[in-house]
């Protein structure tokens, strides 16, 4: 939904906007290339369970790559409410989090 949104508005605005929605190497390779106006970036993790390996697997490897990356200050998750791994995490590191209602869909 959210791509469908920002490709709608593809031009409007001069933020870049990244969907990180595999563990792809070409994507991670572009990602590092940024270099530091990357770490300006806000980065908003999403998934309704909590368990999406992919999204766990970008968590990972951006936390082994450099842990400031995942600050409060730099980070959002978005999630069901519950105790999932993804929600569990964004506890212990203090990350704020947005809960999907019960009642919304998983693709929604």
């Amino acid at each position: 939904g959210t791509q469908v949104i920002h490709q709608c508005f593809r031009g409007a605005s001069a933020v870049e906007v990244f969907f990180l929605e595999s563990a792809d190497p070409a994507r991670w390779n572009l990602l590092c290339s940024m270099g530091p106006d990357w770490r300006d970036a806000h980065i908003a993790i999403v998934s309704k369970s909590g368990g999406t390996l992919e999204t766990l697997s970008w968590v990972e490897k951006l936390a082994a790559q450099d842990p400031a990356w995942l600050i409060p200050q730099n980070c959002t998750v978005i999630a069901s409410p519950g105790r999932g791994p993804l929600q569990n995490w964004a506890a212990r590191e203090r990350i704020p989090v947005l809960t999907i209602p019960q009642n919304v869909g998983g693709r929604f």
